[in-house]
């Protein structure tokens, strides 16, 4: 990429020097420059040195290039805007007077500030925008780059040093021209040319989209040239001398409702003027013909003129030449309550039109504005242009389809003038059907498809095409999700039972109650009961149980439980072993690490070399010193002949076709186990991210047998607040932790990580006895200490995981917060998050069922028995690998004194090995070694 635009560069750096190195063009230029404190001193004042030589490359004057600068860390500093300095000399002065701030990096912020504070000239004069900066930022330039583009900003995004190119593409909304990547701030100063050349000859003289009716723009140098349609002449395709279109001459208010928000742009807001003067030429405007009156509105409303204010054309459109664009945000459904209240609407029989034109998705509702329109009886047509919302205009035509446009862009809207104008008119001489009052107990009338048809809108209570049936189901008592079905002609209403649910209401679950006996007497069994252990042998005796379906068929090892203590709640989804998921486990969710390959056959992980386990996370080869060490020790090679497989892994640890890591069964964790997530919500996160840390919650859920006797599942949310979104008594199933996860809101805020462990230690309920295990989801450094909350947790039995993720997490914070380092896990995004799960898993289900069968010291080495894992003294675990086959060794983390165990059947009882002992360690290879070779010359080995 990046060689790619430096032979861009040297090519527009021929062109610049053909104008002298100096640019003429007339332009508004903006330069954002990055303060923060990665930047440094002597790199901030080669900027400054960029800054003034851009300054040096154009023309700069009133009536030229104008500059301005923007400088920002956490904080933007407007160091001068465009226009304070009229000539080069004063505009360098007061670059070279800007000081250096240092601090974070806000990119988004600063855009938005210089988006919002530049002092722009209006069209035709290019708006562009510089950006410099050295790093990812910490806030979102997303939306700040989208508000600049839609204001006709072109935006240049330089990165410098450890710049983020996805980031740099946002800043240039999309346009990859626009990036230039470079190695360091040298790198910058001498690439001045090339850049203002860029700058200079991308400028587009049609970016302000100055032709009119349909024009086509021809860019041009420093000029342009607008070819019109048919029956439009003019510079800008502004005169229509052609025969206009028959006026229509009947009587009609026309109330026009103009988006006038930032998105639109002045230019813009042109076109949709002239738009409206073309529409109101089409009709007789008088005090007893057509009326018209303006409302312009974004995030505050506007009547720039009222219904009969102007009792002829010609005053009607210098009204409307009149209006000035305001800008700002887009709140529709306010502009419509406002037009209808304030609109001058004549009575009697004269129809009532509204024309509403919108660029964007409105911030507040339209619906209930909407409908006391059509409750007045106006006639809504909703024009959308551009990045409209399609739904929002079907709502605000009172869902009329018939009065709903969607135009790609501003220059359509004159396309459309004669169709609107003569459905205006068709409208305005049909005689209105809702003049009868056809709608019964008070509902309203509302005229639809041009007026040949009505529309009643019913009050509580009441149904029916007029109105005219009692709806019963508006006081319905159906639960559990039945559906109400209406029966006016018996008085009353019939509840429609979704599965699972039977009783006049569905009040009743279909498996509960289904002997007699149950709860009949003090003392014997109820529904309320069955959840104590010490009666659900007697309970389906009493009570009943509920029986699950055989079809569809669960498979991959699947399977559907009758559970006795889980009644009225689903118990009859597939539960799912290993990494299948689905409903009925049908698709295999692993993924494996380090080049593996999923055998989808069994859902298993195919490793590549020098990798194992589950997921293929960890290495394999060459884990001792000893490996090697000396001649006729084994080594990698040697350690393939079978025979001497057993022992080589005591020195070389190597993946041979002996099982070292067997794949763990994900979901069969038969010990009970408290879990508990404590989820990052911080407004760095993200509402879309979040979802994804919900869905992690959820695969990770899906792994264990959820019941109130086996693994119970709790969630706590935190960011400037702590907040326990369920308990660990809330769910018992599967099937209600899932749906308690997807119910969770997202909350926004600070992050205090220190706050959320103390209160999960404090407040969830721990079952005495049962592995308590605590996993810290985070995507920053806490502002509040995490060190005494984590230890204290763990003090009290509980093992904590922690997860960091994306750049900004703090290393030495997650190592505060895990039991310890084998449970921090740090990955680059939440996408990321699932390729863990697998993983994490298998540490939770060890956390709860091994114990170290060995008594070993702290930093020792130990060769267990099959299926174990070992803990040292201080609790804290030492062991890399979750499964270890027959007579393997578990290499710790610290090299220390080796015991190695061979299995009953061995030659050898115990070998004391201490690293750095060659002798000794020798001997006891080499026995090893004749004892394996006289077994296997016997048939034995």
């Amino acid at each position: 990429m990046a060689l790619v635009v430096f032979a861009l560069l040297a090519l527009l750096s021929t062109a610049a020097a053909q104008q002298g190195q100096v640019c003429s063009a007339k332009l508004d230029l903006m330069l954002v420059l990055d303060g923060s404190g990665s930047v440094g001193d002597a790199d901030f004042a080669k900027t400054l040195q960029f800054a003034e030589n851009v300054v040096n490359a154009f023309d700069i004057g009133t009536d030229l290039t104008r500059v301005g600068v923007v400088q920002y860390s956490d904080n933007p500093t407007m160091e001068f805007n465009m226009g304070d300095h009229a000539d080069k000399a004063s505009t360098i002065a007061a670059v070279n007077n800007i000081q250096y701030q240092n601090g974070g990096t806000a990119t988004g912020a600063a855009l938005e500030f210089a988006r919002a504070n530049a002092n722009w000239r209006g069209a035709p004069v290019p708006k562009v925008m510089i950006v410099v900066t050295d790093g990812k930022s910490g806030d979102d330039v997303t939306a700040a780059a989208q508000a600049l583009a839609g204001e006709g900003v072109a935006v240049y995004a330089i990165g410098v040093g450890n710049y983020d190119l996805p980031e740099l593409q946002q800043i240039a909304n999309g346009n990859n021209n626009n990036v230039i990547e470079l190695q360091d701030y040298n790198a910058l100063t001498a690439a001045i040319d090339q850049i203002a050349g860029q700058v200079c000859i991308d400028i587009d003289e049609c970016q302000s989209q100055p032709c009119q009716n349909g024009g086509q723009c021809i860019n041009g140098d420093n000029r342009y040239d607008c070819q019109c349609p048919a029956g439009f002449t003019g510079t800008n395709c502004e005169f229509r001398p052609t025969t206009p279109a028959p006026t229509c001459n009947a009587p009609l208010d026309l109330f026009f409702v103009l988006d006038g928000s930032g998105s639109v742009t002045g230019a813009n807001f042109d076109k949709v003027k002239q738009f409206t003067k073309n529409v109101v030429n089409a009709f007789d405007i008088s005090a007893t013909a057509t009326r018209v009156g303006v409302v312009q509105y974004s995030d505050s409303n506007t009547l720039e003129f009222n219904l009969g204010d102007h009792a002829d054309k010609p005053s009607t459109l210098a009204a409307i030449d009149s209006i000035v664009y305001q800008g700002g945000g887009t709140t529709t459904g306010s502009a419509l309550e406002f037009a209808r209240v304030n609109a001058a609407w004549r009575g009697g029989s004269v129809p009532k039109v509204m024309i509403v034109v919108t660029d964007g998705k409105s911030t507040d509702s339209v619906t209930a504005s909407a409908n006391n329109l059509a409750a007045n009886g106006v006639d809504v047509y909703a024009i959308g242009v551009g990045n409209y919302d399609g739904a929002e205009l079907l709502d605000i035509a009172a869902g009329n389809q018939n009065n709903v446009i969607e135009l790609t862009d501003f220059n359509a809207l004159n396309a459309e003038i004669e169709q609107i104008a003569q459905t205006v008119c068709v409208v305005a001489q049909t005689p209105n059907p809702c003049l009868s009052n056809p709608c019964q107990n008070g509902g309203q009338c509302v005229s639809i498809n041009g007026g040949q048809a009505y529309q009643c809108r019913c009050p509580t209570g009441f149904v029916g095409p007029n109105c005219g049936t009692p709806n019963y189901c508006v006081n319905h008592q159906c639960q559990n999700g039945a559906a109400c079905v209406n029966q006016p002609g018996q008085n009353g209403y019939t509840c429609n039972c979704l599965p699972g649910w039977e009783g006049p209401h569905c009040e009743t679950p279909s498996c509960q109650n289904t002997v007699s006996l149950c709860g009949n007497s003090p003392g014997w069994p109820d529904v309320g009961l069955c959840s104590e252990t010490y009666v659900l042998a007697a309970c389906p005796e009493f009570c009943g149980t509920c029986s699950c379906p055989t079809n569809p068929e669960c498979k991959n090892g699947g399977s559907r439980g009758n559970d006795p203590n889980l009644y009225g709640e689903d118990t009859c989804d597939c539960v799912c072993v290993g990494s299948w998921t689905g409903p009925t486990c049908e698709v295999c969710s692993l993924s494996c690490a380090n080049g593996g390959v999923v055998d989808q056959g069994s859902c298993t992980c195919v490793c590549a070399d020098g990798w194992d386990g589950p997921t293929c996370s960890d290495v394999c080869a060459d884990s001792s010193t000893l490996c090697g060490a000396n001649p006729g020790w084994p080594t990698v090679e040697s350690c393939q002949v079978d025979y001497v497989q057993a022992a080589c892994h005591a020195f070389c640890g190597v993946c041979t076709p002996v099982v070292v890591n067997p794949p763990v069964a994900l979901g069969s964790c038969q010990a009970p186990v408290d879990l508990v997530f404590v989820i990052d919500g911080s407004g760095s996160v993200g509402a879309t991210e979040f979802e994804k840390a919900k869905t992690f919650m959820k695969n990770v859920v899906s792994q264990f047998v959820i019941s109130a006797a086996d693994t119970k599942v709790g969630v706590i949310q935190y960011s400037s607040t702590v907040q326990e979104e369920f308990s660990l008594n809330a769910h018992f199933t599967k099937t209600a932790v899932l749906n308690a996860i997807d119910n969770i809101v997202y909350m926004g805020g600070g992050t205090l990580t220190g706050a959320a462990i103390t209160y999960m230690k404090d407040n969830s309920q721990w079952r005495p006895g049962v592995a308590k295990i605590a996993i810290v989801v985070t995507d920053g450094k806490s502002s509040d200490d995490v060190g005494p909350p984590s230890s204290a947790a763990q003090q009290t039995g509980i093992t904590m995981h922690a997860i960091g993720v994306g750049a900004n997490v703090d290393q030495t914070e997650l190592s505060q917060i895990a039991s310890t380092s084998q449970y921090v896990t740090t990955v680059a995004d939440y996408d990321a998050l699932d390729a863990q799960m697998a993983q994490l898993t298998a540490s939770v289900c060890d956390g709860a069922n091994d114990q170290c069968e060995l008594p070993v010291l702290q930093y020792q080495t130990c060769v267990q028995q099959a299926l174990s894992t070992c803990y040292s003294q201080t609790g804290a675990r030492e062991v890399s690998r979750v499964r270890r086959s027959a007579d393997t060794p578990i290499t710790l983390r610290r090299q220390a004194e080796v015991h190695v165990m061979v299995s009953s059947q061995g030659l050898l009882a115990v070998v004391a090995v201490t690293v750095g002992n060659v002798f000794l360690a020798a001997i006891a290879f080499t026995f090893k070694m004749k004892q394996l070779t006289k077994a296997k010359s016997n048939g034995s080995a």
